[in-house]
């Protein structure tokens, strides 16, 4: 658990993939083609107060030195986890980075937000082919509406991945809920690494059902699809949000999420 908020809150996602195609097409993307510069427009009405904002940015490497420039502010991370799908391998990890940037976002507000300075493309020599390569970038912003009904909104940070020929079904606890009412019930997760080709036996589930809406079908919901856009594009990042008022009750106060994949994913944020 990152952040928690109890009261008339929602949230939205604004961001964008470093990816300018899938990288799992064949053939494979050539090497040095991950983009350096991306942008995405935040948009809240006038009655949606900034209350919270976090950045976050992954990619290949260990993320050792990693900064993101937004325009023209450079931050450096709060937290950065790595995770190894390959370890057997001489150098293959990828990274995940967090800061809280709220007074930055509520100073900024509505706009245009430049992501400048995020260069992986340095890297590409430690991974097999340039299907693994991948990078992206969001901004989580938590707003108030006093005209929305009390929630409780939680943010998990960390990094996990599952891996076709190993760890291929993860199952992930999502603790410190106080569940006191349904209605409108919905989670977000932040996957990286996937891909609208279909891979076999991938699905994800929330407390063991299959999750799944018009953007991700049940057996690739891993497919380079964001939600708060409408993209179809956001090549080897995914933003998905999924309505789960009938997988939880009031009263609970812990769930559960599970990924799985015959290929490798990566998931740093619900």
């Amino acid at each position: 658990l990152y952040q928690q908020f109890n009261g008339p809150f929602d949230y939205t996602i604004i961001g964008n993939t470093h990816n300018p195609s899938d990288s799992w097409s064949f053939p494979y993307p050539a090497p040095g083609t991950m983009l350096t510069s991306t942008s995405s427009n935040l948009n809240l009405a006038p009655n949606q107060t900034i209350v919270g904002a976090y950045l976050t940015w992954a990619g290949i490497s260990n993320g050792a030195n990693t900064t993101l420039t937004i325009n023209g502010t450079t931050f450096t991370p709060d937290l950065i986890n790595i995770t190894d799908p390959f370890p057997q391998a001489a150098a293959s990890p990828y990274f995940s980075a967090v800061k809280d940037i709220t007074g930055f976002v509520q100073s900024t507000a509505n706009g245009n937000y430049q992501v400048t300075n995020f260069n992986l493309n340095p890297f590409q020599g430690n991974y097999y082919s340039t299907a693994d390569y991948f990078a992206g970038w969001n901004i989580i912003v938590v707003y108030s509406n006093p005209t929305l009904p009390n929630k409780q909104l939680n943010i998990y940070d960390g990094y996990r991945f599952v891996v076709g020929n190993g760890i291929n079904t993860i199952t992930l606890p999502i603790n410190n809920l106080n569940v006191t009412n349904n209605i409108g019930a919905k989670m977000t997760y932040i996957v990286y690494n996937g891909s609208p080709n279909l891979y076999p036996s991938e699905n994800a589930k929330f407390n063991g059902q299959t999750l799944s809406n018009a953007q991700n079908p049940p057996n690739n919901p891993f497919n380079g699809t964001n939600s708060f856009t409408s993209s179809n594009t956001s090549w080897n990042m995914d933003v998905d949000t999924y309505d789960i008022s009938n997988m939880i009750s009031v009263g609970n106060t812990s769930a559960t999420f599970s990924m799985s994949s015959g290929s490798y994913r990566m998931i740093s944020t619900i």
